[in-house]
């Protein structure tokens, strides 16, 4: 990927028009299910400019601790202190395929759970 391609770009999106928050499908979903922990698996494919990427995470957190909050997501406390993020960064997955990228988390999560490991998790 070209350098052009990997640069950040400032979005804004204005002012929310909502008037109240609103509860959602995922809020929902993992109240019901009482999850200890959800997430999202969060994999890193290109290496090159670690001053990036570190950005790139930087941002990653404070767009997440924006949108969780009670004003804009109603429900968002019950659940949100269980969001958990797994990073993976192993330099054999730089430039490899999505099937590659898929089975490599696959066993690394299977790996992870069947010892109670969840000290790789990066809490947001």
């Amino acid at each position: 990927m070209s350098a052009e391609a990997m640069q950040f770009h400032e979005i804004n999106f204005g002012p929310c028009t909502h008037a109240a928050p609103r509860s959602t499908v995922f809020v929902e979903a993992i109240a019901q299910e009482n999850l200890d922990i959800w997430g999202f698996v969060m994999v890193r494919t290109i290496y090159g400019d670690d001053a990036q990427w570190q950005e790139f995470r930087r941002r990653w957190h404070k767009a997440i601790q924006g949108q969780m909050v009670a004003e804009k997501v109603a429900g968002i406390e019950e659940v949100r202190d269980r969001l958990r993020f797994l990073w993976v960064e192993d330099r054999m997955l730089d430039g490899t395929t999505p099937d590659t990228v898929r089975r490599y988390v696959c066993l690394s999560i299977r790996v992870m759970l069947a010892n109670n490991n969840y000290t790789d998790m990066s809490i947001v």
